[in-house]
């Protein structure tokens, strides 16, 4: 088989670049909600979608000849958002690429480039991955120089049967293309370890409030209707499930790199965790020492509507100050004097203000998609909208 053909055309940064990860996830659900999951996939998928325009007539002319020659076959589409600067010489026949390859998706067994500008490049096989960069299968064919050439993974990709392509002028084309990851494709593997609770992850990415967010409350139910008499109405489920995205800004590398391997973590739909709901679910009627393992809310009928569920019993507490605690409500009263008191399952071991404290349910949940969106304005940050929904038959006793 031919060496595939790099695909050497760069984003047009004014508009986003969408990378999305993919994996596939059986999902079987029960007369009562509970599920049963199965993943169908491995290694994830991953595409990359972005907008294109060329700049000189040179670029279009080969663009347009790629396309006719070439779009039958998967690229190797060089991955943009990793992009590093060279930052050494590489004379040709150099078999090691130094550089940081930590919060990029290099991987041993893949393929690497390495590009200056759209007519001069080179596609790379990468034989090792370690902390002092980049081990190549074979010699560089050309010689690079430091500062003015960039090199990125590479990932096997093919554009869509057809594309289409707007010309703003004899020269110029501007058009947007969407290259889906070929099957099997080596990637590194996240080393980041999430806190836990209860022995599962927990996403501890706070929210980007930039738009409203907008929570589904669903219970499962079985309506009898005949239309000329009585309505019966049978509950499948012992509690609603929620549905509801978060919203993430990742404002540098090292979080995409922690939000990459989280979404490893789950396998798409396979693997649950926890999530803070982010809102301000209780309301505490004084402060907190750390030696407490009692607490007083202001009432909001906890005690009665959502106590009796297990999946409103975990808890999170949010300090302004950052501050974060995980823990279980073992019992609740309702008392005369406007307050609910809720027993916790130990001392909480940090002081919380109650004028500088948010709690929040702890919820279990899973992710609502298999395909998962990073939209990248530029190299050094990105955005991503998780849809999430409850699974909280497999709230932990």
């Amino acid at each position: 088989m031919s060496s595939p053909v790099l695909f050497p055309i760069p984003p047009d940064w004014t508009k986003d670049v969408k990378e999305t990860t993919s994996y596939l996830t059986d999902v079987l659900v029960a007369y009562s909600d509970a599920e049963q999951r199965r993943g169908l996939r491995a290694n994830p998928r991953r595409s990359l979608g972005f907008p294109i325009t060329t700049t000189s007539s040179r670029e279009t002319a080969l663009l347009e000849a790629i396309l006719f020659g070439s779009m039958q076959n998967p690229f190797a589409l060089p991955w943009w958002p990793d992009a590093l600067r060279l930052s050494s010489d590489l004379p040709s026949g150099s078999t090691a690429i130094p550089l940081d390859p930590s919060t990029r998706l290099f991987a041993s067994g893949g393929l690497a480039a390495i590009w200056r500008n759209a007519f001069d490049n080179e596609l790379v096989s990468v034989a090792n991955v370690d902390g002092s960069g980049l081990t190549l299968a074979s010699g560089t064919a050309n010689d690079w120089t430091a500062n003015d050439c960039l090199v990125l993974p590479a990932f096997l990709a093919r554009l869509a049967s057809s594309v289409d392509v707007t010309r703003y002028s004899s020269g110029g084309i501007m058009a947007d293309f969407a290259f889906s990851g070929e099957a099997g494709q080596v990637a590194p593997a996240g080393s980041w370890s999430p806190e836990q609770y209860l022995g599962i992850d927990v996403l501890e990415v706070s929210p980007n409030w930039t738009q409203d967010s907008k929570r589904t409350i669903a219970r499962s139910l079985i309506v009898l209707d005949s239309k000329t008499g009585d309505v019966t109405v049978e509950t499948k489920g012992s509690s609603p499930i929620s549905a509801a995205p978060i919203q993430c800004f990742l404002a540098d590398r090292a979080e995409v790199d922690k939000f990459r391997a989280f979404l490893d973590r789950r396998k798409g739909r396979l693997v649950p965790f926890f999530a803070p709901s982010w809102n301000q679910d209780l309301i505490l009627a004084s402060d907190v020492l750390a030696t407490d393992s009692t607490i007083r809310v202001d009432v909001m009928n906890y005690t009665r509507f959502l106590f009796p569920s297990p999946s409103r019993r975990d808890i999170a507490f949010l300090a302004v100050t950052g501050e974060r605690v995980y823990t279980r409500i073992l019992n609740s009263v309702q008392n005369s004097d406007g307050t609910e008191t809720l027993t916790l399952a130990a001392p909480i071991g940090t002081a919380f203000r109650k004028d500088r404290t948010q709690i929040s349910f702890l919820e279990l949940v899973r992710l609502a998609t298999d395909d998962v969106d990073l939209s990248w304005s530029s190299s050094t940050f990105a955005m991503a909208s998780l849809p999430t929904v409850e699974v909280p038959r497999e709230v932990p006793a």
